[in-house]
């Protein structure tokens, strides 16, 4: 009787052993078929730098006070301009505007012609004058042939008598202004019909740059305004 317990209980120590060692044997193959995959940073690569926005600072606003509305303004006249006279053009120099009238007339009605019209007949009373004319008036004239042949008339007369032209006699003046000669620039031989009947007036003469002439003032000559 004692040997069968003995026999049991070894039997049964056995069976206890051999099912652990199973049980460890069958854990063990389980965990050897699970993966564990663990992700890693990829340190080939750097990563990129991060810039910094740049923030502008908006600049302050300044207020400025309107300015008034300018008022409109006429437009002024042109220097370079100058208006016909009777239909003739007229020229402008630098000292002033000139009017060739192409038409022949006594001295008298020249002079006339131009006080009518509010200018005067044209003067050579200073050496810059001349210089002038010598300088324009061949562009002016051009080749018209009254002017270039023939001459033209100035307001220069011999005074025989004191007058609303003259302001004593017996002297050379410029009708215009009523001033003695302070400069001349006679031709050659001339004055010579200073004691004319008629009285003498002076002529200036292109073919010569416009040096004087004194003729009978009833001759028919073309003219100047200015």
């Amino acid at each position: 009787m004692e040997h069968r317990k003995a026999f049991f209980f070894s039997a049964l120590c056995f069976l206890v052993l051999v099912s652990g060692n199973e049980a460890n044997n069958g854990d063990d193959r389980f965990l050897s078929g699970i993966d564990i995959i663990i992700d890693k940073p990829d340190l080939t690569t750097s990563p990129r730098p991060i810039v910094p926005t740049t923030q502008t600072t908006p600049r302050p606003t300044t207020r400025t006070t309107p300015l008034p509305p300018t008022p409109p303004t006429q437009k002024p006249p042109n220097p370079n301009e100058c208006s016909n006279l009777q239909g003739f053009p007229c020229y402008k120099l630098p000292t002033g505007c000139v009017c060739p009238m192409n038409r022949q007339t006594p001295w008298i009605d020249a002079h006339n012609f131009c006080k009518a019209n509010g200018r005067s007949l044209i003067s050579f009373k200073s050496a810059a004058k001349q210089t002038e004319f010598e300088t324009y008036l061949p562009s002016i004239i051009g080749k018209d042939n009254l002017f270039t042949t023939i001459g033209f008339w100035t307001s220069g007369l011999f005074c025989l008598e004191a007058s609303t032209l003259c302001s004593m006699k017996n002297t050379w003046a410029w009708a215009a202004t009523r001033e003695e000669f302070s400069y001349t620039n006679w031709l050659a031989g001339e004055p010579n019909m200073s004691s004319s009947p008629k009285g003498a007036c002076v002529r200036a003469v292109p073919t010569v740059r416009y040096q004087w002439d004194d003729i009978d003032c009833g001759q028919f000559l073309p003219f100047i305004c200015e």
